[in-house]
């Protein structure tokens, strides 16, 4: 199985949503969660830090966020197992016994997505800034590379 890149469109989204929507609030971003392992067995362990996207805390809560360029189940199991990891890790103590809310952040509804979200207590946000619709419209408006059959 290939391993997904975080691409530079999701990048400029999650900046977008970030200024958008926090940005008067304290936030990290590509942020490794869960516990520290033993030095020795660091390269060994090195996988079980895994990177949320984003973090903000509000001063009432913490909020993970993950963002998908388009809506993915995985994005969901990953802010479930982010928001289990985040008390664990230790750049973060300070911040365990707050509640924990999750955003995931895509551009494109999926009814399926968004009941899955919601089955697991996060929000399903689609974000559509302008660039986004523009580069749609690029990506869409081009013509198909498939040839249909006797073409």
């Amino acid at each position: 199985m290939r391993k997904r890149k975080y691409t530079l469109k999701e990048q400029r989204l999650l900046n977008d949503y970030l200024y958008e929507k926090y940005r008067n609030y304290p936030q990290w971003k590509r942020v490794r969660v869960g516990p520290v392992v033993k030095k020795e067995e660091e390269k060994l362990y090195k996988v079980l830090r895994r990177w949320v996207d984003a973090i903000v805390f509000t001063g009432k809560k913490i909020i993970l966020i993950e963002v998908k360029w388009s809506p993915k189940p995985e994005g969901v199991g990953e802010l479930l197992l982010y928001r289990s990891l985040f008390p664990l890790t230790p750049e973060f103590q300070m911040y365990k016994d707050y509640p924990i809310e999750c955003e995931f952040v895509t551009t494109r509804y999926d009814r399926a997505i968004e009941d899955l979200c919601k089955k697991n207590n996060i929000k399903f946000i689609v974000y559509t800034p302008e660039w986004v619709k523009v580069l749609w419209a690029e990506e869409f408006g081009k013509p198909s590379t498939v040839r249909r059959a006797g073409k």
